[in-house]
C-alpha cells in the first residue's frame, strides 16, 4: 500500500522514460564519434549499415553498466521508504 501512496510506479515509470532517452542519446552519440574515429578502418559506412550492430550492442552494454549504480539506488530508496512509512 505505501507505494501507491507514495506514486512510486508513477515516478519509477517517468524515471526510465529518461533513463530510456539518455541510453538512446548516448548511443548516437558514442555511434557518430566512433564510427568518425575508427569506421573507415572497420568498413562501416553510417548508422545504418547492419555491421554497426555489434557495436550498438557494446556501447548499450557499457551504458547499462554505467547506469546500474544508480538504477540499484533508486530503487532501494523506492523500496525502503513505505516500509518505514508505515
Amino acid at each position: 500500500m505505501g507505494h501507491y501512496v507514495l506514486n512510486h510506479a508513477y515516478k519509477m515509470t517517468a524515471f526510465l522514460a529518461i533513463l530510456f532517452v539518455a541510453y538512446l542519446g548516448g548511443l548516437r552519440w558514442l555511434l557518430d564519434w566512433s564510427l568518425g574515429r575508427w569506421g573507415e578502418r572497420w568498413r562501416i559506412r553510417g548508422t545504418g549499415d547492419t555491421a554497426v550492430l555489434p557495436l550498438a550492442l557494446l556501447i548499450l552494454s557499457l551504458l547499462g553498466f554505467i547506469a546500474t549504480p544508480i538504477q540499484n539506488t533508486l530503487t532501494v530508496r523506492r523500496n525502503t521508504r513505505p516500509t518505514f512509512s508505515g
